[in-house]
């Protein structure tokens, strides 16, 4: 410590003595400088190999050296997403534009694929999966799919398409002008030959050994017939229209002997009876 001490009295008493003999300013400092390194070395905290190695930063000039450096470029941590879910079927099951049968035919989703879902849907019954046979997306019901809920991951909510607006079924026209074969109770295999004029018919048939006529009104449809028919004798008959196959008419006269028919090819109806 003694040595510090008296290092320090000599540089200064040597920094005052060169300016009172007029060295410059500069040659004063210069002088001081090396005797600062020479104290520093007496002390053991400089030279080549020895002492403790600075690590500050230096500052700026007019910067105090104990002023607080700035804190390194914060890490910033990405909190992971969830896992993308997917989804398959045990099942083959129909791929919907929407969350009904409803809804039109998109794809076929085969069992055993696996498909991505893009969204979920309030009801649960139905999830968005990506379309794995074409471009877009569809609706998958979920009664046989694997997992069948999604509730835990972080997916949107899929807004239901409109409903589609059913198809009306075309009502049927019967129509009942033209040839008919028809097969008639005790009466064999017959021709017969309507006209229409409003909502009446009329016509002639003709069987084996006897031939006769026949009339009657429409019904509201033009689906069933009440009228008469004349021979030998007379009597009444009901006959009314197939809807699987309007080409036939199944019906019956009077006591409940059936009478049938059939056109264009078609077979006669089996039953014959009706309605």
């Amino acid at each position: 410590m003694k040595v510090r001490y008296n290092l320090f009295f000599l540089l200064i008493s040597s920094a005052l003595l060169l300016q009172a003999c007029g060295a410059s300013t500069e040659d004063a400092v210069a002088t001081a400088v090396a005797l600062r390194d020479l104290q520093t070395a007496a002390a053991g905290g400089g030279g080549r190999g020895g002492g403790e190695v600075a690590t500050d930063t230096p500052q700026p000039p007019g910067v105090p050296s104990n002023t607080p450096q700035p804190s390194e470029t914060p890490t910033i941590t990405l909190t992971p997403t969830s896992s993308t879910p997917f989804v398959s079927v045990a099942d083959n099951t129909n791929c919907r534009t929407g969350p009904s049968s409803n809804y039109g035919f998109v794809t076929l989703i085969t069992t055993g694929v696996q498909l991505e879902v893009l969204k979920i849907f309030n009801s649960a019954n139905y999830v968005v999966i990506r379309n794995p046979n074409g471009p877009g997306d569809c609706w998958l019901w979920l009664q046989y799919a694997t997992p069948a809920n999604f509730a835990s991951y972080n997916l949107p909510v899929a807004t239901q398409p409109p409903t589609p607006t059913p198809t009306a079924t075309a009502t049927a026209t019967y129509i009942w002008e033209g040839s008919w074969t028809t097969s008639i109770e005790t009466g064999g295999i017959c021709t017969m030959t309507l006209s229409e004029s409003g909502n009446t018919i009329s016509g002639s048939y003709t069987c084996p050994g006897y031939s006769g006529t026949v009339s009657g009104t429409l019904s509201a449809n033009r689906r069933t017939v009440e009228g008469t028919w004349e021979t030998l004798s007379a009597g009444s008959f009901v006959w009314q229209r197939k809807t699987v196959n309007t080409n036939q008419f199944v019906g019956n006269w009077d006591e409940g002997n059936y009478w049938c028919g059939a056109r264009a090819g078609a077979s006669l109806p089996d039953p014959c009876f009706g309605p």
